[in-house]
């Protein structure tokens, strides 16, 4: 695997540049596969921002896709059937629903669980918790480790309850977005479309743990990788990278 990466502050043109490489690669191997990760939020504007920019006026080989895309490319490559995707709408209706059976396991919660808003603050504890790759075990271990403040012990002993309760009942039928990359990243081992592909990303300010662990997995399996990095004012490149 080789990395490259295209460095500069912001509005340095990063993007453009990057955009245009892969276009003149595409061109002048054709044969090839270009996958683009983008933002969600930018897929569309990129997209469009490439097929004005190609000669032919078409994205033609190159796929531009966010996260979630591309693990829906995989598992249709590999025949992989995935349980049905849940959205923010069916992911707070399962946990009022979990939240009313469980009421009564609760403590610090037990009197709020009808505040408005509610729903939504555990929606989004238990959505970071997936998205930062935090199963029981892990979460459990944290607990553990605050055990000395009584007050946060029982606000996480509450949030355990929760998790636990919204993760048996989707088990085996639904899966949340935040799944996806780490199924993903078991999965992608096993692709020929990713180990035949030139990956690029751009516009990225951060990434989350899975995040990182999935790029990790594409970087061992990819041919090439490029990345589009911003830096601030005033920092040096080749500081960061040694």
């Amino acid at each position: 695997m080789a990395l490259q990466l295209i460095i500069g502050g912001s509005g340095a043109g990063k993007s453009y540049s990057l955009q245009q490489q892969i276009i003149r690669d595409s061109i002048a191997h054709p044969r090839e596969r270009y996958v683009l990760l983008v933002p969600e939020q930018f897929t569309m504007e990129t997209q469009k921002k490439v097929v004005l920019m190609h000669p032919s006026g078409a994205v033609a080989i190159i796929d531009i896709v966010r996260f979630n895309r591309l693990a829906f490319r995989v598992f249709s490559e590999l025949g992989i059937l995935q349980a049905e995707m849940l959205d923010d709408t069916g992911k707070s209706l399962i946990l009022r629903k979990v939240i009313a059976n469980e009421r009564e396991q609760l403590n610090i919660y037990r009197e709020k669980v009808h505040m408005h808003g509610f729903v939504e603050e555990m929606k989004s504890v238990i959505s970071e918790l997936y998205m930062y790759g935090i199963g029981m075990e892990k979460y459990k271990e944290i607990r553990e480790q605050v055990k000395g403040n009584a007050l946060i012990s029982e606000k996480l002993k509450d949030i355990e309850v929760v998790f636990e309760g919204f993760r048996s009942y989707i088990e085996d039928k639904y899966i949340t977005k935040e799944e996806l990359l780490d199924r993903l990243c078991d999965a992608i081992p096993k692709s020929g479309v990713i180990r035949e592909s030139e990956l690029y990303f751009d516009g990225f300010t951060g990434f989350t743990p899975i995040q990182y662990r999935l790029i990790a997995e594409l970087m061992e399996l990819s041919c090439m990788v490029i990345v589009s990095v911003t830096l601030g004012e005033g920092e040096n490149p080749y500081r960061i990278m040694g």
